[in-house]
C-alpha cells in the first residue's frame, strides 16, 4: 500500500518524510518531493495556495459587464490555478498515478487556510488522476519527529467543514470585491484619471478597517484641546527625589490654581496626615494565542504585523515553535511542560531560571481562557543558542528570543509590588504620594519587557511627621486628542470588532498601505488624503457597509460553517443576498456620492501649488511639475517666467501652506520617504535646498542642517 502526504511548504514536506523513515529526495519539473522506501510513502510540498478566484472570460471587461451581475451570476468567478502552480499541480497528478497509491493524507497547514488548500484545492486533482483513492488527514500541530510520528499514528477524518468555511469565505469576499470596485471606481471614473489614481479598491474586511482608522482620524481633527493646571510637590527622602500630586488635580480654572499655589509656592515642609501600604500580587501573563503573539512582538520587536507573522511561521518551519495560528490560550493537561522547560535548562540565556522552575517544580503554567482545540498556545519546542545559523536575521533571533521568555514567565510566582501611599499637607492643601516598588520580580526576571516602571523605595514610618519638599510647580497643560494607531493597536482594533481573522489581520493592514489609504510612519498609522476622502465620502450612502456589523456578521456565520452548525452554500447565497441590498443602496445614492467626492480633485490640485509666490517675478505662485521620465521641479506660473528649482527624486511631497521658511520666505516642504521597507520624513526649503546644492553654503540645505532655525509642529521657527 503506497500513500501520498500532501504538506503545504517544502520545509514542512521534509521534516514530515525525515520523520516517518528514511527519505529520498526527488525533483520533478525543479520541484523537490520525497519517498519513504521502507514505508512506501510519498511526501509532496505545495507553494501555499494554489488556486485563486478570478472573474472568468465573460466578466474580465470591466466595460463590458455590469458590476452587479458578479453577484447575482454563479459563474461570474472561478477558482484558476496560480501561474506558479502548475507544476505543483502537475506533481500531484504524477505522484497519484503511481503504482498502488490508495491513501491521500491531507498533511497542509492545520488552519482553515490549510484545510482548503488540501481538500478543495488539492485533493479534487489527486482525485481525478487516481479515482479509487481514499482520504484522510494529518493534524500537525508542530513539526518536530515525536509529534509528526504520533500525528501519523493518529490520523484524523478531514476536517471538511474548516475546509468549506475557507471556501465560503474566498467566494464571498471576491464577489464582494470585485463587484465593489468595479462600482466604485467607475462611479469615481473622470475623478480618478485626474488625480492619476486607477481604481479604488473596495473590500469586505479592508474598508470596514478603513472607515475605523477614518473614525479615530476624526476624532483627532475635530478634537478641541482644553487647558487645565496642575500643582506638583518635589519631595526629598533620604537624597531621593520623588513627584506628588495635588489632590484636587486636574484644576480646571487657572485662577483656582494660582490662589492655591501663591498660597504654598514658598514651603519647605509637608506635614504627614495619613500612610497606608498593603502587598500586591501582579497577575501573571497568559499563554500566547496568534493575537497576543502579534501585538507582543510588533510592541517589543520593531516590527509590522505581517512581519511578524511571517517570522512566527518561519520559526515553525524550523521547528522551533508550535504552529502560530492558533486561537487558544490554554493548554490541555496533557502538554509536558517538565520536558519542554528541561531542554531549556542547558540554555546560555534562560539555562538558570529554568533550572529554577523545574527544582521548584513549577511546571504548571498560568492559563487563559479559550482552548480552540486545534493546536496548543503558542509555544517554543526546540533550544537553540540565538547565535544559532538557522536564524536568517536579527529580528528571527528577536522573536525567538521574546516567544521562549514570555513561555517561560508563565511558571513564574507572581511579582510582589509594595504600594504605599501617603497624604500630606501643605498650609491644609493635600497632596498624595504614590510609591510603587516592585519587590519580587517575577516573571519580570526572565520577561523584563512585561515589567512597567517602579519607584524607588520610599522609607516612611507612623513616626514620621514632615516630608521636606525641594520645590512646587504650577503647570499649564492641554487634554490631548486619542492617540492614532499603530499595528499592534489595530491588531486589538480587529479582534475587538471581530473582523478578520488571525490569519488575515496582518495582511489587511498591508493591504491599506499598498493600496496607499494609510501609510506607517514611525510605526505610526496614518491615513492618506485618498483614504480620508474616499471613507469621509463613503459613509453618507453606504454607512451599512462601512460598520463593522455586517462584516462581523459574516465572520460569526463563517464560524458556524466550521463548526458545522450551518451549511456553507446557505450561508454563502445568505451572505450575497445581504451585500446585493447594500450594493442597490450604494447605486440608488451614487450620483450624490459622485457630487460630494469631486471636491477630492480641487483638494489633490491645491496640494501641489504652493502659496508663496516665485521669487523672481513675485507676481505668480510656483507649481510642481512631474515629467514622464519622473523627475520633478518646482516651476512659476508665469508664462513670461522661467524661473524653477529642483526637487528630490523620491518621497511623497507635502507642502505645508501655512509653513515658510524663516530664511527666504518659501513655502516648507515636508517629503515622506521609504527605505528599507521603513518610513521617515524630512523637511526642506526648495529655494535654500538649491542654494545649498549649487553654492555649497553652511546652513543651506535641508532644514535638519540649518543653523539658525528648527521645524517644530510643521513649522520653522527659531533655534532656542
Amino acid at each position: 500500500m503506497n500513500e501520498l502526504i500532501i504538506c503545504e511548504k517544502k520545509k514542512a514536506a521534509e521534516a514530515v518524510a525525515k520523520s516517518l523513515g528514511s527519505s529520498q529526495k526527488l525533483i520533478f519539473n525543479k520541484i523537490p518531493y520525497f519517498y519513504i522506501k521502507n514505508k512506501e510513502i510519498y511526501v509532496v510540498p505545495l507553494k501555499g495556495h494554489i488556486k485563486e478566484y478570478r472573474n472568468t472570460e465573460k466578466y474580465k471587461s470591466w466595460s463590458k459587464s455590469d458590476p452587479r451581475d458578479i453577484l447575482t451570476d454563479p459563474n461570474s468567478i472561478f477558482k484558476f490555478p496560480i501561474k506558479y502552480s502548475q507544476n505543483y499541480l502537475k506533481l500531484l497528478e504524477f505522484v497519484s498515478q503511481k503504482k498502488n497509491i490508495n491513501m491521500c493524507i491531507i498533511g497542509t497547514d492545520a488552519d482553515v487556510e490549510g484545510c482548503n488548500i488540501g481538500l478543495i484545492d488539492a485533493f479534487p486533482v489527486i482525485k481525478k488522476a487516481n479515482r479509487n483513492i481514499k482520504i484522510s488527514q494529518l493534524w500537525l500541530s508542530s513539526l518536530q519527529k515525536n509529534d509528526i510520528i504520533k500525528a501519523y499514528n493518529s490520523q484524523i477524518t478531514p476536517k471538511w467543514n474548516w475546509a468549506y468555511a475557507g471556501e465560503a469565505r474566498a467566494i464571498i469576499d471576491a464577489t464582494i470585491g470585485f463587484s465593489a470596485t468595479r462600482e466604485v471606481s467607475s462611479t469615481l471614473r473622470p475623478i480618478l484619471n485626474k488625480i492619476k489614481v486607477q481604481f479604488v479598491s473596495i473590500g469586505r474586511v479592508q474598508t470596514c478597517l478603513l472607515y475605523l482608522i477614518y473614525l479615530r482620524e476624526i476624532q483627532i481633527k475635530s478634537f478641541v484641546p482644553k487647558p487645565f493646571w496642575v500643582i506638583e510637590a518635589i519631595v526629598v527622602s533620604k537624597g531621593v527625589h520623588y513627584k506628588t500630586s495635588y489632590l484636587k488635580n486636574p484644576i480646571q480654572q487657572k485662577k483656582d490654581a494660582v490662589n492655591v499655589f501663591n498660597k504654598i509656592k514658598d514651603e519647605k515642609k509637608g506635614i504627614i496626615q495619613e500612610i497606608s501600604s498593603q502587598i500586591q500580587q501582579n497577575p501573571l501573563p497568559t499563554p500566547l494565542n496568534t493575537s497576543k503573539a502579534l501585538q507582543l512582538i510588533t510592541r517589543h520587536a520593531n516590527t509590522t504585523a505581517i512581519s511578524a507573522l511571517k517570522i512566527l511561521e518561519d520559526l515553525y518551519l524550523n521547528q522551533l515553535i508550535t504552529y502560530p495560528r492558533t486561537d487558544s490560550d490554554k493548554y490541555k493537561p496533557s502538554f509536558d511542560h517538565a520536558v519542554n522547560i528541561g531542554q531549556f535548562t542547558a540554555h546560555y540565556q534562560y539555562g538558570n531560571f529554568s533550572k529554577k522552575l523545574i527544582g521548584m517544580n513549577q511546571t504548571k503554567p498560568n492559563q487563559g481562557k479559550v482552548d480552540a482545540d486545534d493546536h496548543p498556545p503558542i509555544t517554543p519546542i526546540k533550544s537553540v543558542e540565538l547565535n544559532d545559523g538557522i536564524f536568517t536575521s536579527a529580528k528571527h533571533v528577536k522573536v525567538y528570543d521574546l516567544i521562549i521568555r514570555y513561555y517561560l514567565s508563565l511558571f513564574s510566582m507572581p511579582a510582589k509590588v509594595s504600594k504605599t501611599r501617603c497624604i500630606f499637607s501643605i498650609k491644609d492643601e493635600d497632596f498624595e504620594l504614590k510609591n510603587d516598588v516592585l519587590i519580587e520580580q517575577g516573571p519580570y526576571e526572565i520577561a523584563p519587557f512585561l515589567m512597567k516602571k517602579y519607584d524607588v523605595l520610599l522609607e516612611l514610618s507612623d513616626d514620621d511627621k514632615f516630608l521636606e519638599i525641594d520645590s512646587i510647580q504650577l503647570d499649564e497643560r492641554e487634554t490631548k486628542p486619542p492617540n492614532r494607531y499603530s499595528d499592534n493597536t489595530l491588531i486589538k482594533l480587529m479582534e475587538s470588532n471581530k473582523i478578520g481573522t488571525k490569519s488575515t489581520r496582518p495582511s489587511m493592514i498591508k493591504i491599506l498601505i499598498d493600496r496607499k489609504y494609510i501609510e506607517r510612519i514611525k510605526r505610526v498609522i496614518h491615513l492618506t488624503d485618498l483614504g480620508f476622502y474616499l471613507i469621509d465620502n463613503l459613509k453618507g450612502i453606504w454607512i451599512d457597509f462601512l460598520e463593522p456589523s455586517f462584516t462581523s456578521h459574516v465572520e460569526i456565520n463563517l464560524e458556524k460553517i466550521k463548526s458545522g452548525e450551518k451549511d456553507w452554500q446557505l450561508v454563502l447565497n445568505e451572505t450575497k443576498q445581504e451585500f446585493l441590498k447594500l450594493f442597490d443602496d450604494f447605486r440608488k445614492q451614487k450620483s450624490n456620492f459622485l457630487q460630494e467626492f469631486t471636491n477630492i480633485e480641487i483638494d489633490f490640485q491645491k496640494k501641489q501649488n504652493t502659496k508663496t509666490v516665485c521669487p523672481v517675478c513675485n507676481s505668480s505662485p510656483m507649481k510642481i511639475i512631474r515629467t514622464k521620465k519622473g523627475t520633478r521641479f518646482m516651476a512659476c506660473q508665469s508664462d513670461e517666467c522661467k524661473n524653477s528649482y529642483p526637487l528630490p527624486k523620491a518621497g511623497t511631497i507635502t507642502v505645508l501652506k501655512e509653513s515658510t521658511c524663516q530664511i527666504c520666505g518659501f513655502n516648507v516642504f515636508k517629503i515622506r520617504k521609504t527605505k528599507n521597507k521603513r518610513n521617515y520624513e524630512y523637511y526642506m526649503c526648495p529655494i535654500c535646498w538649491d542654494k545649498g546644492l549649487k553654492e555649497k553654503i553652511d546652513g543651506y540645505g535641508f532644514c535638519s542642517n540649518c543653523e539658525k532655525f528648527k521645524i517644530s509642529k510643521d513649522n520653522c521657527v527659531a533655534k532656542e
